[in-house]
């Protein structure tokens, strides 16, 4: 999570009309590595995204970007 005054930098914008969110564009491909992650539905395969970032993503802005994803 973000602290307060913290400033958080990224590429992925987030827009809610796009069609496919490119999942790699948010975390490496390294916490999934069985499964390709553009493959993966963001809104779908939520429970997978999060728990593996929760459990191999401490790198790479990866809670970041699962905030500014899921959030």
């Amino acid at each position: 999570m973000l602290k307060q005054n913290q400033t958080f930098s990224t590429n992925c914008k987030v827009n809610s009309s796009a069609r496919k969110i490119r999942l790699s564009d948010y975390f490496p491909n390294a916490i999934s590595w069985e499964v390709d992650l553009n493959k993966l539905d963001y809104r779908k395969d939520i429970d997978f995204v999060i728990s593996r970032v929760l459990d191999w993503g401490d790198y790479n802005n990866a809670w970041d970007n699962l905030e500014l994803l899921y959030s």
